[in-house]
């Protein structure tokens, strides 16, 4: 996937956004810590947005912003080129960790931050939000917090919550499978699957047997298993026909 720094944003072509951490209406404020200690640790992102199941999603772009359209199979295809921030932020309020979507120009809101405080992290940082729902032109003004609680990255993301941005909430797709896409309109992890793939219990298996041999009732569950037919203890002959159900069909 073609990422990119500060120094590079003004390379790539600009998009829309979407948000994930969010100040929905104007006014709005946040407590927050930017998860970043220096400018050079934020990446940009150039991608896609295509369909999946039915919904929007980001997929990797496969090219550098030197590249000729031929060395991504989306953007030779015509799919417009997206450029996103995607700021990971500790929420203080929530304390929780999200994911701020931005445009590119984000970048020197946050290169301002960076030459100002550093560790970036180490400082705590008001949002707010001026602009109502709704309002393309809306902004944010981010105020620093005096004598905030030195700390680190370390203090508020590990392996377990931190947010997985290529190859989650980024598709992150091989030439192959982005070819495939634009033949098919689907890739191949996302087909869905067979419906009999979701039979995983024994009683699942007892009514696939069932669904096979309707014309046979049920019989009572033998106390051991044995290589000859169940014999059945009824008042009359056996007149439908000898069980030949396998020892195993049970279960």
């Amino acid at each position: 996937m073609a990422t990119f720094r500060s120094n590079e944003a003004d390379k790539y072509s600009s998009g829309g956004s979407t948000e994930f951490f969010s100040l929905k209406n104007d006014k709005d404020t946040a407590v927050v810590r930017f998860l970043y200690n220096e400018l050079d640790d934020i990446l940009g992102y150039s991608l896609h947005k295509v369909e999946v199941n039915g919904k929007d999603r980001y997929v990797n772009c496969l090219r550098e912003y030197n590249d000729p359209v031929t060395a991504c199979p989306l953007c030779n295809a015509g799919f417009p080129l997206m450029t996103k921030l995607i700021v990971e932020l500790y929420d203080v309020n929530t304390d929780t960790v999200k994911i701020w979507e931005r445009g590119k120009t984000f970048f020197n809101k946050l290169a301002s931050l960076c030459s100002r405080y550093k560790p970036l992290v180490a400082t705590e940082f008001e949002i707010e939000r001026n602009g109502k729902k709704g309002d393309t032109s809306t902004t944010y003004e981010i105020f620093p917090i005096p004598d905030s609680e030195k700390a680190t990255i370390e203090d508020f993301i590990d392996d377990e919550n931190a947010p997985v941005i290529l190859g989650g909430f980024i598709l992150d797709k091989t030439f192959e499978e982005l070819e495939e896409y634009i033949e098919t309109g689907a890739f191949p992890d996302d087909l869905p699957k067979p419906r009999t793939a979701k039979r995983t219990t024994a009683r699942d298996a007892r009514d696939e047997v069932a669904e096979e041999e309707p014309e046979e009732e049920p019989e009572e569950r033998p106390r051991r298993r044995t290589a000859q037919p169940a014999r059945k203890e009824t008042k009359t002959p056996p007149v439908r026909r000898t069980s030949k159900r396998s020892t195993t069909e049970r279960f």
